[in-house]
């Protein structure tokens, strides 16, 4: 497979909508423990890892309705970033690590990028001759 790209811009008011009216139950179907403690409860970190699980979806051709027999589910994909001024790496997980496998996309560059409004994640992958990194999941998969 050829490189793969991916890009999504996600408008960050929502999340704090989001944030305020469900809190935990929010952030447990969307991010992994290890994603929620890096974020916390800043909403332009969570838009921006959102970003990126939705720009890595469609690299994976798969979107996230999870309910569909080709989705995958939004904590089969994590986004690891210390800072977002630096690159995330991505770990997947479940059905996403498996059609990564199937794609042969082994690299990942991710990009992260906001504003005031808007939180926008680039994604690459290309089947170079590393691995999607694998560490133990921070939470069980469903």
């Amino acid at each position: 497979m050829p490189i793969a790209t991916g890009i999504d811009l996600t408008d960050i008011a929502p999340f704090a909508r989001l944030l305020d009216r469900h809190g935990g139950r929010f952030l447990d179907r969307v991010y992994t423990l290890r994603e929620q403690e890096r974020c916390g409860r800043n909403v332009t970190w969570l838009a921006c890892i959102f970003a990126a699980k939705e720009a890595v979806a469609k690299v994976l051709g798969t979107g996230l309705n999870y309910l569909a027999a080709t989705g995958v589910d939004l904590r089969e994909m994590e986004l690891i970033a210390d800072d977002l001024r630096e690159p995330a790496r991505v770990c997947l997980y479940g059905a996403a690590r498996v059609r990564a496998d199937e794609l042969e996309l082994r690299e990942w560059s991710v990009s992260l990028a906001h504003s005031r409004t808007y939180a926008l994640a680039m994604v690459i992958a290309w089947p170079g001759i590393g691995g999607v990194e694998r560490p133990q999941p921070s939470q069980k998969h469903p």
